[in-house]
């Protein structure tokens, strides 16, 4: 008895669609997978925008005809229509969960760099920070801040920043 391989391509599909460009693989690092999700989200689309046009090629054809197009014909697209329709929405699933995992592992690592450098050394004393009392630096930190952080997390920054000066204008605490 001799085994013999096929390549994932020539595999027979279960809905009659070609098969995806490549397996999903279990240990699949983050930006591979989110860029064979991407790939495939615009497989799918592609085939949703191919099959949309030639329904309404063969719509006008028939009415220009007048000639009813067949129940079974119909039945046929409107499944294929919903069959791409739920695989585009499974992929854009999965590439939501991994952006979020992404950006989940950026922020891991930038807390982990930034706890990494801001505790002091052991038997080292802690460095004043001239640059601190300077002028200019609350821009900087305001610009630092908007190109660093999330967009939302930026945003409630923001928010509570705005909720505390009002209080404190409000009850008349001395701004420096």
């Amino acid at each position: 008895m001799e085994l013999t391989t096929r390549p994932f391509e020539t595999l027979p599909s279960v809905n009659g669609s070609p098969p995806a460009s490549s397996p999903p693989l279990e240990s699949e690092p983050p930006h591979k997978r989110l860029a064979r999700l991407t790939r495939e989200h615009e497989r799918v689309t592609e085939a949703l925008q191919q099959l949309k046009k030639d329904w309404a090629t063969q719509n006008i054809r028939a009415q220009q005809c007048r000639q009813p197009i067949p129940t079974a014909t119909i039945t046929h697209i409107e499944n294929r229509r919903r069959e791409l329709a739920g695989e585009l929405l499974r992929i854009q699933t999965e590439i939501g969960a991994t952006n979020k995992v992404i950006r989940e592992h950026k922020a891991g690592v930038r807390a982990s760099a930034s706890c990494m450098e801001s505790a002091p050394r052991k038997g080292t004393r802690s460095k004043k920070r001239p640059l601190k009392e300077h002028a200019a630096f609350d821009q900087y930190f305001h610009l630092a801040a908007e190109n660093e952080l999330e967009e939302s997390l930026y945003n409630r920054v923001e928010a509570v920043a705005k909720s505390m000066l009002a209080h404190a204008l409000q009850t008349g605490i001395e701004l420096p």
